[in-house]
């Protein structure tokens, strides 16, 4: 499409991995089709909890 530059091209589901690898919940998200699919999403930032033997939890708000 003439004057859009499309950094990334990662389908839905990528998406989602994406954003719970980088610490999201992600509570809604959709897709939209139009000239090119766009995924709407609505996220709520996780907290981390470390334990005595120093892993990682990860606890939604």
């Amino acid at each position: 499409m003439p004057g859009v530059k499309v950094e990334y091209q990662w389908s839905t589901a990528e998406y989602r991995a994406f954003l719970e690898a980088n610490g999201w919940k992600v509570m809604i998200l959709e897709e939209m089709s139009a000239r090119i699919t766009l995924a709407y999403a609505e996220c709520v930032k996780q907290k981390k909890k470390v334990d005595e033997g120093g892993r990682i939890w990860k606890k939604s708000h």
